[in-house]
């Protein structure tokens, strides 16, 4: 899946679990903390490969725009999401976050992208992410 972050284990390796369900149940916590919904927009904050624009997509039926700064990622990203057939509900540039100007978004995931912020910028990483939400608005 090509995933960097952590994973989710509901149950131990033991019962069944693997890092591949692992990382997927992870997405689908985040999907449900979000409480995703069909036609929504998603802003996905350091998509990295795209698993979590492609899995918000495809199981939730939301419209997400991923932003990166890796030429690499996106590239990967893109193909993902065209051969998943997501192309009209996903969207991945490589753009820096504070420079996204087309929201309001209903939700924004950044999964594994604090750490990148750093301690010392955390408070303005988050207000800048809640400018771009509609009211109501998860992050």
């Amino acid at each position: 899946s090509m995933v960097y972050s952590c994973a989710y284990w509901p149950a131990p390796p033991s019962e069944g679990g693997t890092l591949e369900t692992a990382q997927r149940d992870k997405l689908e916590l985040v999907s449900r903390k979000l409480d995703l919904s069909p036609g929504q927009r998603l802003l996905d904050v350091g998509c990295g490969w795209g698993s979590m624009a492609i899995h918000a997509a495809r199981e939730h039926g939301v419209h997400v725009v991923g932003v990166t700064l890796s030429q690499e990622q996106a590239a990967y990203a893109r193909k993902r999401v065209a051969d998943e057939g997501l192309t009209d509900r996903v969207e991945i540039r490589v753009q820096d976050y504070r420079d996204v100007v087309d929201g309001p978004y209903d939700a924004i995931s950044s999964i594994g992208m604090a750490e990148h912020v750093g301690a010392e910028r955390y408070l303005e990483y988050a207000t800048d992410l809640h400018k771009l939400l509609k009211p109501g608005g998860r992050l």
